[in-house]
């Protein structure tokens, strides 16, 4: 497992660490999980090679630095009972903040469940798994919120706005946890590659969209609360830091307004000490 190391003022009461994972795709079946998704875990395991032992490496990390886990979506690559249980294992013993990725809810796989209707069907299952509320969470450790917000499907909602605005409230300093990252120039880069001609980000501009497949634009542009939010976002002073993942690659850009986004690549631990 590769490791990076930030270190971020933010004011804290005394320095805390977290140890930031995103995108695992464990890819983990039982044998009455059916033959059609144990051919996909074969087949989807050659690509994330690296995720086979991954929860024993995490584990070892957390000792090493004492850190407090933060995952941002995508811990498991589809639904399965095998990726049930050692998620259930894992979070049973382990201290950990998780907040949803899109893959978290695939039944099998495909663009095709990406849609809201899918999540609300399998979120009472996965949700199960995890301590914390997967579509918002709020944790304040040594003066610091730690916002977690759901954006899977590249949108906001109503309520998570009204959530948020309760955090801010608090008076405290936020860092906001997600799945999908906001757009900059570089993350916009970093992705959009060859034959590559969608970012998988939030808030792109138009003119950066002019190439998007068609179901990707639909898929991916904001609709009128996801730009209010993130307008909201980038000017509450309180929020200091965001950190995501979702498009595989490591990155730490800055958003318009000066705020850093930070985004951790698959088979990457970045240990973040907060000041």
């Amino acid at each position: 497992m590769n490791k990076i190391y930030n270190t971020f003022t933010l004011g804290a009461d005394k320095p805390f660490t977290l140890i930031h994972l995103s995108d695992i795709h464990l890819t983990h079946t039982l044998d009455d999980d059916g033959e059609e998704l144990k051919a996909l875990a074969l087949k989807r395991r050659l690509k994330y090679t690296f995720s086979e032992n991954i929860l024993e490496e995490i584990e070892r990390v957390m000792r090493e630095t004492a850190g407090l886990l933060l995952i941002t979506g995508d811990m498991m690559d589809f639904n399965s009972k095998g990726n049930f249980e050692k998620i259930r294992e894992f979070t049973k013993k382990n201290n950990c903040l998780f907040i949803a990725g899109n893959h978290d809810f695939r039944p099998f796989g495909g663009m095709e469940y990406d849609i809201p209707e899918i999540r609300e069907r399998n979120l009472p299952v996965v949700q199960t798994m995890f301590k914390n509320d997967i579509r918002f969470f709020s944790r304040v450790i040594s003066g610091i919120n730690i916002v977690g917000i759901d954006n899977c499907y590249y949108r906001f909602e109503s309520w998570q706005f009204d959530r948020l605005r309760e955090e801010v409230r608090k008076g405290m300093p936020i860092i906001l946890a997600m799945h999908v990252p906001f757009y900059t120039e570089d993350t916009y880069k970093l992705v959009v590659q060859g034959k590559r001609k969608h970012a998988s980000q939030l808030c792109v501009p138009d003119e950066k969209m002019s190439e998007y497949p068609v179901e990707r634009y639909l898929q991916q542009k904001e609709d009128k609360i996801t730009r209010e939010m993130y307008d909201y976002i980038l000017n509450e002073k309180a929020i200091r830091l965001v950190i995501c993942g979702h498009i595989h690659k490591n990155c730490e850009a800055i958003l318009p307004s000066g705020i850093t986004q930070i985004v951790t690549n698959v088979d990457t631990a970045r240990i973040i000490t907060i000041r």
